[in-house]
């Protein structure tokens, strides 16, 4: 039977995770946040929160073992229902891991483009407070290389039922509306 993993992607305050949150409600597929794993693999490795685990860990060996659980973690899950949105930052590796270890399985990478100056407002209107340029880049590290191997890009700078709406026609239908663009790679 065919898996499908959906790879929504995009830098902080582009929406991925409210229209990640919105796409698995209406559609009823499960949804799992790159948050919330890096979240677990830190209390796993007995730290209170990431950023004592992110901060005490070798790059490369944090690296390794993020992605290491993230390929287990999504696999396990795609394998158990079929079909699963991963919301936040993958990795090339993890990327490369999950079309390895899932042979009848077929990943497409949706990527929410905004503008800088809309996710810094965003960003703002969530968090409290503004993120300088330095910070956006490093809380996206990785995702440029990504973007390139991205299937669709979705403008999440207008409207969200739109934006929305073009995600759920990803899905779907493997169909986009004329305010996403999709690419051959």
């Amino acid at each position: 039977m065919k898996v499908n993993i959906w790879l929504l992607v995009g830098y902080s305050g582009s929406g991925k995770t409210t229209l990640a949150e919105n796409v698995c409600s209406k559609l009823g597929i499960p949804m799992l946040s790159y948050s919330e794993m890096f979240d677990e693999l830190a209390h796993q490795n007995g730290y209170s929160n990431r950023g004592n685990f992110y901060s005490a860990t070798p790059l490369d060996e944090f690296k390794h073992l993020y992605d290491a659980y993230a390929i287990e973690k999504i696999s396990n899950s795609a394998k158990a229902r079929n079909s699963v949105l991963v919301e936040g930052l993958c990795s090339l590796n993890a990327y490369y891991g999950l079309c390895n270890s899932l042979s009848d399985c077929v990943i497409k990478i949706i990527y929410i483009n905004v503008p800088k100056a809309e996710r810094v407002r965003r960003i703002k209107i969530r968090d409290g407070r503004v993120w300088n340029g330095k910070e956006l880049t490093k809380a996206a590290f990785g995702l440029d290389d990504l973007v390139k191997l991205a299937d669709y890009i979705v403008d999440g700078s207008k409207a969200f039922s739109l934006a929305l709406d073009n995600v759920i026609n990803v899905i779907l239908y493997n169909d986009m509306s004329a305010s996403c663009f999709h690419l051959y790679n």
